[in-house]
Formats: C-alpha cells, structure tokens, sequence
C-alpha cells in the first residue's frame, strides 16, 4: 500500500520542505536573479522617519557617507524632496573584490507634508554623522486649527 503523507508534514512529504521554501524563494527572486540581467536594481532610497511635534514636523534621513554638495532639500507647499547622489568610487582594476554591495547612483524622494509650508525659509536642516536632520516649523495657522475634538459615549 502506498503512504500518504499529510500536506502539513514537510518534514516527511517529499515536496514539504520544497513547500516551505517556495515564498522565500520569490522574495529573494529581484535580488539574486534580476540582476544577472541588469534588471531589478533597486533605486537608491534614503530611510526616513517624519515626527510631527508640538510646534515643528521633523524628519530624520539616513544618508551615510554624503557631502553638502551631494544633498539637495526643497520644499514646495506641502510637498518636501530630498535629492542626493553618491558618486562611484574608482575600483583600480588590479584590486581583487570579493564582495561589493554598496550602491552608488543618484536618488529622488518627495514627501507629502501634512501641511502646506507657509514659510519655506524657517526649515532648517543639519547633517551631521550620516544622517540629515529637518526641522519644519509649523504656522500659527496650522497650530490653531488643531484641537481636541470631545468624543461622547453612548450607552
């Protein structure tokens, strides 16, 4: 008599642990095999964190290894964009690499502001340790348009 194996035992199924396997082999897909053929390449994309405080909105950009002159922040409205560029380091051809993953291109990014910027020349900016900091303060408008709205419970 034949056995059976339970689709939930990949242990023992002969295609369970094929099985298991299959997602992380499409996740790993753009990375391993897209770009043998000089497609996939991810764009360089800065991480970034926007705080909204009290008086001012704060954005943190991961940014390592940049010069003033590689970084470009403007400000429209309510739209923010972050422009920067790495440039590629010249590799002598003589030098044996076993490993070179650090990226090098140029990259745009534009946040949507939860507000319009009233005046753009208040923001200040700072660059320090690989990571670019923005201080967006906020308009007396903006600041008396927010309060708390009283929330009634039925019963």
């Amino acid at each position: 008599m034949a056995r059976r194996y339970p689709v939930g035992a990949a242990s023992d199924h002969p295609f369970g642990r094929f099985a298991q396997r299959l997602p992380s082999l499409f996740e790993r897909w753009d990375r391993d095999w897209l770009p043998m053929w000089g497609e996939g390449q991810e764009p360089l994309m800065p991480a970034v964190d926007l705080k909204e405080e009290e008086d001012k909105l704060v954005l943190k950009a991961d940014l390592p290894g940049l010069s003033e002159k590689d970084i470009e922040l403007v400000c429209l409205g309510d739209r923010l964009t972050l422009k920067a560029q790495r440039e590629t380091e010249k590799a002598d051809k003589k030098e044996d690499y076993h490993v070179t993953e650090r990226q090098f291109g140029s990259y745009q990014r534009t946040l949507r502001l939860p507000f319009a910027v009233r005046d753009p020349e208040a923001i200040r900016a700072h660059y320090e340790k690989g990571v670019l900091t923005v201080e967006i303060p906020k308009s007396d408008a903006v600041k008396l348009q927010q309060r708390p709205i009283k929330i009634e419970f039925g019963s």
